[in-house]
């Protein structure tokens, strides 16, 4: 069975690849389990195999391509610059053309991420029951939610910031959790910004911009994210430029 999608892993990503295998030192899962498909070269064989016609996309390669944290620590230590990040997309995409990802989880990271009233609702709903306590959760969830960073009840997004002077400007991707479970890199980031004479605009109007739903496979819903209304964000990146309104 070879690649359906036009996402799929290329050639050219796959044969990048020369297994050195220094990669695996920094690979959380093969750490984990000491499992050669549990690496990325083992993931990068099996996605070789699929497009060769040797695997069928199943179980056993779902398991494999799943088992990804995608943190992508490997990249940084692989002298063949192999783009993994892509290539586990890629996978990840053709996964969800054949319906190994389910329904559910298609619509978590497709549809409801990019509400920031949903996304808002169900970080408060995870703060009170890590200040309440998860003994009344079902097992799984509870595990879930105990293992998951403290979740404050407001979100620091700094959406509309604006400095308001200085040169070049500088457009902030606020993200779509990131005011919640990480606020204080969106603070870091602007200080150090500001600190060294950009003008820092975060638009209000900036949407999704599809990175989630491309990590779990969701690659058309991803495609179609516009990601900033109007293009305001790429008018406001442009190094050296003053965008009137951004």
């Amino acid at each position: 069975m070879a690649w359906t999608t036009e996402w799929a892993p290329t050639t050219k990503e796959l044969n990048a690849c020369v297994e050195c295998g220094l990669c695996l030192p920094h690979c959380p899962t093969f750490r984990l389990t000491g499992d050669e498909t549990a690496s990325p070269r083992g993931r990068l064989n099996a996605m070789a195999a699929v497009a060769r016609g040797e695997l069928e996309i199943g179980d056993a390669f779902t398991d494999v391509m799943t088992f990804c944290l995608q943190c992508r620590a490997c990249e940084a230590a692989c002298p063949s610059l192999v783009p993994f990040g892509r290539a586990m997309e890629g996978a990840r995409a053709e996964l969800g053309a054949a319906g190994e990802v389910g329904g559910l989880h298609r619509r978590a990271v497709g549809r409801w991420i990019t509400s920031r009233r949903l996304v808002g609702l169900a970080a408060v709903g995870a703060a009170i029951v890590q200040r309440l306590g998860t003994w009344l959760m079902p097992g799984r969830l509870r595990r879930g939610v105990q293992g998951m960073r403290r979740v404050g009840f407001r979100a620091d997004t700094f959406l509309g910031h604006d400095t308001g002077s200085g040169s070049p400007t500088v457009g902030l991707l606020a993200g779509c959790v990131q005011g919640r479970w990480f606020p204080g890199v969106n603070e870091a980031t602007v200080a150090v910004l500001e600190a060294a004479g950009y003008r820092v605009v975060v638009p209000e109007s900036q949407t999704c911009c599809g990175a989630l739903a491309a990590h779990g496979g969701g690659a058309p819903p991803a495609a179609a994210k516009g990601g900033i209304k109007a293009g305001a964000l790429a008018r406001c990146v442009v190094v050296g430029a003053q965008p009137a309104r951004c």
